[in-house]
C-alpha cells in the first residue's frame, strides 16, 4: 500500500505515515484464537480506538475525559 514511508509536517504538529511490518505477542497472553487478551498481561493496557484505559481486562478510564474532574 505505502511504497515508502511518508511525512507530513503542518505548524506545531508532525505526523509519519507508514505500515506495520511485524507484530509480536508472547503466546502466553493470546487467546485460543490468536488474539492478544489485555487481561492476561497484568499492565494497563491504553485502548486508542475507544481511548480508554484498562487493567485486566475491565474498563477502569475514559481517556481525556476522566482526568477533567480533577483540574
Amino acid at each position: 500500500m505505502f511504497g515508502r514511508n511518508r511525512e507530513a509536517r503542518t505548524e506545531g504538529f508532525g505526523a509519519i505515515l507508514g505500515r506495520v511490518a511485524n507484530i509480536a505477542a508472547y503466546e502466553s497472553i493470546l487467546t485460543d484464537a490468536g488474539k492478544a487478551d489485555a487481561k492476561k498481561t497484568g499492565k494497563i493496557p491504553y485502548d486508542s480506538f475507544s481511548s480508554s484505559h484498562f487493567t485486566l481486562g475491565e474498563k477502569v478510564g475514559k481517556a481525556f475525559g476522566d482526568g477533567r474532574a480533577l483540574l
